[in-house]
């Protein structure tokens, strides 16, 4: 059995086609008009209501020197606006039902006595009742969506603080 060598002019690479080299392919390739014009662009974000002001030739350069990323973030808002996806605010509500008064009160007291280190992990380890540990752990997971709520939907900074909560 013998294999094709480098030089068999009816070997075929991946890179052009039996005819033609790829250099040749490549500039055919080259000649060709790109269908990723202006006018097709401006067409196609005319449905999203959030990219109107870009839904014109001149509008387009709205979008000059901004990078893929920036892009990206644009075209994702669009697309989650046009669709209707809302986001959901995280939970705010004490679970009274859970936790008894007499542990919550104990358990706000506690993280006032810990003060501004309450947020940190690991900060209510030093309060031995179990449920009043985990009722402060609970308060305290509130508190921080409450400052994520806040903030912009999607932002980056409204990352919880240590667990990564986020809305979406």
């Amino acid at each position: 059995m013998s294999f094709p060598s480098r030089t068999d002019p009816t070997r075929t690479s991946r890179f052009s086609t039996a005819e033609q080299s790829g250099v040749e392919a490549g500039l055919q390739q080259s000649g060709q008009p790109d269908t990723l014009n202006k006018k097709f662009i401006a067409r196609n974000i005319k449905p999203y209501k959030t990219l109107k002001r870009f839904s014109t030739v001149k509008g387009l350069r709205g979008l000059r020197g901004k990078h893929m990323g920036q892009l990206e973030r644009i075209a994702a808002k669009a697309v989650l606006k046009k669709n209707k996806v809302k986001s959901s605010p995280l939970n705010t509500k004490v679970k009274t039902g859970k936790y008894k008064p007499v542990q919550l009160r104990r358990a706000r007291r506690q993280l006032k006595r810990i003060g501004s280190e309450s947020y940190r992990p690991g900060s209510t380890s030093g309060i031995k009742n179990k449920g009043v540990r985990r009722a402060a752990n609970h308060l305290r997971q509130i508190r921080r969506n409450r400052v994520v709520n806040k903030t912009k939907i999607g932002d980056p900074k409204a990352y919880d603080i240590f667990k990564g909560y986020r809305r979406r």
